[in-house]
């Protein structure tokens, strides 16, 4: 009582203690930790009952079977009041090892953050019973039964306890005899996974339902884990909605709450708020905070690129003005496949696109209208060099300013499957441009995934699509024949 044995080796069994035919009691919080044996490389009983309470611990030990706890030939093995068998290692059996008619008994106590390298990282039972209650099983691994291990000889109960973090398959049950592990915190409302329903740690079998939908006050806490997905691309004061639906929250009743560092949220206490961009461009940062009934949170931010569909670069410089003839050429430079409407790798697009100028002069009123296509490669992230270049015909008495009137899009992505997606775009910017200068444009497209018929596959989402334009008018000599 109120002891430390630690630092002992031993060769075959009971590192700190070994006790054969006898009763043993670790009380008054006490402390076995840091031995050494082949079973047992805390504590080891044949034959023995070995009682573990008062907030005692065994931690830390190591042996080839029971790296806390070895009990052999119709032993017992009670862990009780508060105490607990934590970061002990072992072949078989990381905390506890149970053989031969031995039985263990878990109350109100912790088996946590042991390793097996084979079965049973917290307990691992052969022909031998074994009963949790109230008791916190947590964060042990194996290669099966991360928390418990029972061979087909050895009836499984555990009650009311938390399993929680534990290496798939957390519980590994198989007895021809009755198991039943019923009313346990399995660290998801939805309950256990494996065998069982839900996404908490898994079960291989037995008698798991009901099981609890809230945590017990003993149980630990496992923080929520925010994901505010993104980027985002967004036209200025048009909506998006951000979405949080990734967040994972083991115990499924976190808050949610968003901020934005530009523009609105209709409801920033949704999982997925509607955004409403503002005027002004720019990259804007959406931030997530999560917080669980526990009160721990995790925050998660995205970035929001608020675009103008059709932006101008600066003028590149004056030019040459001329009240003689003048031509209008106009080429797609870049292409950039900001988002793939499908995620099946590189994909074969379509470019057509068509210009209207207008001559400034109202003397004279003239049009001239331009078309254009060509085709690209490319998928997601990337930006192909289109270098497709068509002229107008030139006009004669050219008065030395045009009018770029209107300009349409349209974005065909041909992805494999029936039916293409696409995207189409106009705008009418009534920009003068003089003769000799040169403006530079980049063009914003949304792709819809229309699919066969207008059905898109499911796995289809938007895409977006920009086109870097050069419009030069330039001074000519002479007025070409027709």
């Amino acid at each position: 009582s109120g002891s430390s044995v630690s630092g002992n080796t031993a060769v075959n069994f009971g590192g700190g203690i070994w006790a054969i035919y006898s009763s043993l009691t670790v009380s008054g919080g006490s402390s076995v930790s840091g031995n050494t044996a082949g079973g047992g490389g805390g504590i080891g009983v044949g034959q023995a009952q070995v009682m573990v309470s008062g907030g005692s611990s065994v931690s830390g030990n190591t042996a080839f079977s029971g790296g806390g706890i070895y009990a052999h030939a119709d032993s017992s093995v009670m862990v009780s009041g508060g105490s607990s068998v934590s970061g002990n290692t072992a072949g078989f059996g990381g905390g506890i090892s149970a053989l031969y008619y031995s039985d263990v008994t878990v109350s109100g106590s912790s088996v946590s953050g042991n390793t097996a390298n084979d079965d049973g990282g917290g307990i691992w039972a052969v022909y031998s019973p074994v009963t949790v209650s109230g008791a916190t099983l947590t964060s042990n691994s194996a290669s099966s039964g991360g928390a418990i291990y029972g061979d087909g000889a050895s009836p499984v109960s555990v009650f009311e306890s938390c399993v929680v973090g534990n290496s798939d398959t957390a519980m590994s049950v198989m007895s021809w005899k009755s198991d039943k592990v019923e009313d346990n915190w399995w660290g998801h409302v939805s309950g256990p996974s494996g065998a069982g329903p839900g996404s908490g740690d898994s079960v291989s079998g037995g008698d798991f339902d009901p099981w609890a939908v809230t945590p017990f006050a003993w149980c630990p806490n496992t923080p929520p884990v925010a994901d505010a997905n993104g980027p985002y691309y967004v036209q200025f004061e048009t909506d998006i909605v951000l979405d949080g639906s990734a967040t994972f929250d083991l115990e499924g009743d976190a808050d949610y709450l968003w901020s934005v560092t530009g523009g609105e949220l209709d409801d920033p206490t949704l999982v997925s708020p509607t955004y409403t961009a503002p005027y002004e461009l720019g990259i804007y940062t959406a931030t997530l905070v999560v917080t669980d009934s526990f009160g721990s949170t995790h925050t998660a931010t995205a970035e929001i690129e608020v675009y103008d569909p059709f932006v101008y670069s600066p003028w590149t410089g004056p030019g040459v003005r001329t009240d003689g003839v003048c031509q209008i050429l106009m080429w797609w430079d870049t292409a950039n496949v900001l988002l793939d409407t499908d995620a099946d790798g590189v994909d074969e697009w379509s470019l057509r696109g068509a210009a209207r100028f207008y001559d400034y002069d109202s003397d004279r009123g003239r049009e001239i209208s331009v078309t254009s296509q060509v085709g690209f490669d490319g998928d997601a992230g990337e930006s192909v060099v289109l270098e497709h270049q068509w002229r107008t015909e030139s006009w004669l008495q050219y008065v030395g300013l045009v009018r770029l009137d209107d300009v349409s899009l349209v974005v065909t992505e041909r992805d494999g499957r029936a039916g293409d997606d696409k995207g189409t775009f106009a705008v009418s910017p009534e920009e003068l441009i003089e003769c000799g200068e040169t403006v530079h444009m980049t063009l914003t497209i949304p792709v819809d995934p229309l699919g066969l018929r207008g059905r898109p596959s499911t796995d289809d989402t938007e895409g977006l699509v920009s086109v870097d334009v050069t419009i030069t008018a330039v001074p000519m000599t002479y007025y070409p024949r027709r």
